[in-house]
């Protein structure tokens, strides 16, 4: 199913180091929600898009951003609490890898930025 939300979770072991190095180590693969078919078309396998946090209301969402500053889409991972933690009280930034697209599924995986 296009843009579905299911992912796959899974981090890097930690040391139990500061919350910071936790949110340095975090990887998660998952499905662009809500793709733009627009954008998505424009995106290939390894175009590398920005995560970036954005207010509806009072609800956080977070989204890919293209290098062009389109969205793509919405990222729903299952550590969307995490993440949003990370960037906002620890400063992290995240960008997310295009690993798959067939038709309007794309799937990504969720890192820190280098």
């Amino acid at each position: 199913m296009s843009g579905s939300g299911s992912s796959s979770y899974y981090t890097s072991d930690s040391d139990g180091g500061s919350p910071q190095d936790d949110c340095l180590t975090l990887i998660e693969r998952v499905y662009l929600s809500s793709p733009d078919a627009a954008v998505v078309a424009k995106i290939e396998p390894k175009t590398i898009l920005e995560v970036s946090l954005t207010q509806s209301g009072t609800v956080t969402l977070l989204q890919a951003i293209t290098e062009e500053g389109e969205i793509a889409g919405s990222l729903i991972p299952k550590s969307m609490a995490k993440l949003i933690r990370c960037i906002t009280a620890e400063g992290v930034s995240y960008i997310a890898i295009v690993l798959e697209k067939h038709g309007g599924a794309v799937q990504l995986e969720i890192r820190p930025k280098p």
